[in-house]
């Protein structure tokens, strides 16, 4: 009985763990190449962060942070100068995020939206700060007009359909874990 209940448990951590890399390694495909192709002036919505902020609301700080964590580097290897510089930024992002996870209702999108439009403007406030004050370049009205505000609007777009799709994995996920739960 102990040796069986082991291996559900096993099942439903794999089920849990295996959904989320799969989701994640979707999510890296689909903003590195498909939405490549569906930019809009240059501008392609940044689905890390509601990938990252959806994880975090709905599952906690700690799948927040590794959410955070994982895409920030598969970023920084694949398209960035510095290793770690979107890592640590999105695994913040996702730990910060995951202490409301137990203080919402989850099928509302009011704070989902809330915080996805904070993490994307902290997320190109801190890219700016690095990549262009730094080297001078301190024309920021065009910053945030041509990339903050038209990003965070499609990225706002895009996020109320994807945080939607993910509520439904995630709902699906929570009830094999809950059914298994009870079967012990």
């Amino acid at each position: 009985s102990l040796v069986s209940s082991g291996m559900a448990m096993n099942r439903v951590k794999f089920i849990r763990y295996g959904s989320g890399s799969l989701i994640l390694f979707f999510v890296f495909i689909l903003q590195s190449t498909v939405l490549r192709s569906i930019q809009i002036r240059g501008i392609v919505p940044n689905v890390m962060i509601i990938t990252i902020i959806s994880f975090a609301l709905l599952r906690g700080k700690i799948d927040g942070a590794l959410a955070g964590a994982a895409l920030g580097l598969l970023q920084d290897i694949y398209f960035g100068e510095v290793i770690g510089f979107y890592a640590i930024i999105y695994m913040y992002i996702g730990f910060a995020t995951g202490f409301l996870y137990m203080n919402f209702y989850k099928d509302s999108i009011l704070l989902p939206i809330g915080v996805m439009t904070a993490a994307d403007v902290l997320v190109n406030l801190i890219v700016y700060f690095f990549t262009f004050l730094f080297r001078g370049q301190l024309q920021f009205h065009l910053y945030l007009g041509q990339i903050i505000i038209p990003e965070l609007i499609y990225t706002l777009f895009v996020g109320f359909l994807i945080y939607r799709i993910l509520y439904m994995i995630n709902s699906v996920v929570e009830e094999i874990e809950w059914s298994k739960e009870y079967e012990e």
